[in-house]
């Protein structure tokens, strides 16, 4: 908030800042929903006052008949009109929007509609907006597709688009955006990260306490949950030392031409593998249908070790990672999207493919060598601290988007 003070009376007055917020909207977890809320709050904290469209999003999660999908649908045509109309309202007016873009050229004109309109309306004035692209789908665009020709043409209109990354500057500016246009915002997450001791406390075994591993994140097969529980079934059958090993997360389905076609089908896989190596005398998994807040804090905190062995093509900067990370796990992941710009070796192991086989040699690494473990986790905290902690992420997208208000001397107030 600002202090402007007036001729008369001599008392200063309090004046807020507001940003309207268009995001989609659906079931389960959204990594480009949670962005948007996780930044809300954060300016809600500092006394911005907040509105929000969310268009609608088709639930990917709950299984549901031809008939509900029908209803399901319809509703969402007369939902999606409805934020259209609220959202070119603002597009035409002076008030700041941020808009978190969806990437298929579905979700583009789903989230983008209104600022499309106001280009062709208005060409040649920016408008107070800042779009976001989380994910890397855009990252295989060409640079004719059409999803690439309405990012160029909403980019027209807007003050800056954020990335996630140095490699989706690079390709924003090959699809001809300006690169001062460009923003590179990093992610951040909602869990305070632990102190240097804690994490040194959380790494001390003894030889008869149980490793703990820990997965979390949406149960799609190209997140690597099939190779993880694949990983723990090997180990399962060699392993010399006692390991827990969580897997957390809603099975979510992809498409048709996946390994598990139906969330049916990936159940029964999933709690037979369950079943198999609970057999094991030192190895046990078990599978947790999602979890929030407090609790899903209380597993990174008691997890040594937390994998993420993706194969995500929409990859970007994971949110589960950073969350690893302020949690003080030694964390294995891959090379995909931008998690080799997130983390390092030095602060994670990234493992060139995603196979059990390979899962399994980081986890006995990491096992024999206790120190190598703490020294992950203990980079990888410090990491989040200097480079992702959340006041620094609020800190930045203030000062941004108070620039793009025009208020420039908010530091002084």
């Amino acid at each position: 908030m600002i202090l402007v003070t007036l001729s008369s009376p001599a008392k200063p007055v309090r004046v807020m800042h507001k940003i309207h917020f268009i995001y989609g909207s659906g079931h389960g977890f959204s990594g480009q929903r949670f962005a948007s809320e996780m930044l809300m709050m954060g300016l809600r904290q500092r006394g911005w006052s907040v509105e929000v469209i969310q268009t609608p999003v088709l639930d990917r999660v709950s299984a549901s008949s031809w008939s509900s999908e029908v209803g399901e649908r319809l509703m969402l045509t007369l939902r999606l009109l409805s934020a259209w109309l609220k959202g070119l309202r603002l597009a035409l007016g002076s008030e700041i929007l941020h808009v978190n873009l969806g990437q298929t050229c579905f979700a583009l004109l789903r989230d983008g509609f209104p600022l499309l309109v106001r280009s062709v309306l208005a060409p040649y004035r920016q408008t107070q907006a800042i779009v976001s692209l989380h994910g890397n789908v855009f990252m295989s665009w060409n640079d004719q597709s059409v999803e690439t020709r309405l990012l160029r043409q909403i980019a027209k209109t807007v003050r800056y688009v954020t990335v996630l990354g140095p490699r989706q500057k690079d390709r924003l500016a090959r699809f001809g955006i300006r690169p001062e246009k460009v923003i590179q915002i990093d992610n951040s997450c909602l869990i305070a990260p632990i102190t240097e001791q804690e994490c040194q406390n959380k790494h001390v075994i003894s030889a008869a306490q149980p490793l703990r591993i820990l997965y979390l994140s949406s149960l799609i097969e190209t997140k690597g949950y099939p190779e993880f529980v694949e990983a723990i079934g090997q180990l399962a059958a060699q392993a010399t030392f006692p390991v827990e090993a969580i897997l957390c997360g809603k099975i979510t389905v992809m498409g048709s031409d996946c390994r598990f076609p139906t969330r049916i089908i990936a159940r029964s896989w999933l709690e037979s593998q369950i079943h198999l190596i609970n057999q094991s005398p030192q190895v046990r998994l078990r599978w947790i249908n999602g979890a929030e807040g407090k609790a899903k804090e209380s597993l990174f905190q008691e997890a040594q070790i937390f994998i993420l062995p993706s194969q995500y093509r929409v990859e970007a900067q994971p949110i589960a990672v950073l969350e690893a990370l302020a949690s003080g796990c030694a964390v294995i992941t891959t090379k995909v999207g931008e998690i080799p710009t997130t983390v390092s070796h030095q602060t994670a192991l990234l493992l060139d493919e995603a196979t059990p086989t390979s899962i399994v040699a980081a986890i006995i690494e990491l096992q024999q060598s206790p120190q190598k473990r703490l020294q992950l986790a203990q980079k990888g905290l410090h990491l989040f601290k200097q480079r992702f902690a959340y006041e620094k992420h609020i800190d930045l997208w203030e000062k941004i988007l108070l620039e793009i208000s025009g208020d420039r001397d908010h530091g002084q107030a």
